[in-house]
């Protein structure tokens, strides 16, 4: 058997996440110029292209990994969570896992925010990311309330909507809103849309 290897993902894609104050929104109406040149057709059948491609890759490995007894979820030494994704041509093995050490920190995005050294007071008004994790956030976070508004993360599928603290954690990374000023995220007046990273490249 081949060495198991680790992608190393973040589990978030941030959307249009930092840009002037002139577009500082994502209102529907913006979003409708954005989109208005985009070949929506083409765009949905290459995601339900893909999103089959994954299911199937997904499918045969986890049908290999049971015949040679090999885990298709890991938990590893340092606490993160590993899943089996696909098995390459070669027989590597291919596993997402998380991975989300000082991302905030690494930005200084706080220079950004109100009260920053920019004066740019960004702080993610308007604006929405999308998280694709091993599991999502707890909705009901203190966290995931305050002044950009409550509720601000919502599940986008249901159907795997199990809870991780990964997930809160990369969710927090984002738009956490400061309740607990050490916790404040880079956006912490953003929406948050958190997926399951099953099907993150087509989705």
């Amino acid at each position: 058997m081949r060495n198991t290897i680790y992608t190393l993902r973040f589990g978030l894609s941030i959307l249009a996440f930092l840009s002037t104050s002139a577009l500082m929104a994502q209102t529907p109406e913006q979003i409708n110029v954005y989109t208005a040149g985009y070949n929506k057709a083409l765009l949905n059948q290459m995601a339900a292209d893909i999103g089959a491609r994954e299911q199937a890759d997904k499918e045969a490995a986890w049908e290999y990994a049971r015949l040679k007894n090999i885990p298709v979820k890991i938990t590893l030494k340092d606490g993160g969570k590993a899943e089996l994704m696909k098995r390459e041509a070669d027989g590597t093995l291919i596993y997402f896992r998380t991975d989300n050490a000082a991302a905030a920190l690494s930005t200084r995005v706080n220079h950004l925010n109100t009260g920053g050294s920019t004066g740019f007071n960004l702080d993610g008004q308007n604006m929405f990311a999308c998280v694709w994790d091993e599991a999502h956030a707890r909705l009901t976070h203190q966290e995931f309330d305050g002044t950009g508004g409550t509720d601000r993360v919502s599940v986008m599928d249901a159907s795997t909507a199990t809870l991780s603290s990964h997930g809160c954690h990369v969710t927090g990374t984002i738009a956490a809103s400061g309740f607990v000023s050490s916790a404040k995220g880079m956006a912490p007046q953003a929406r948050v849309r958190g997926y399951n990273w099953t099907s993150d490249l087509s989705e």
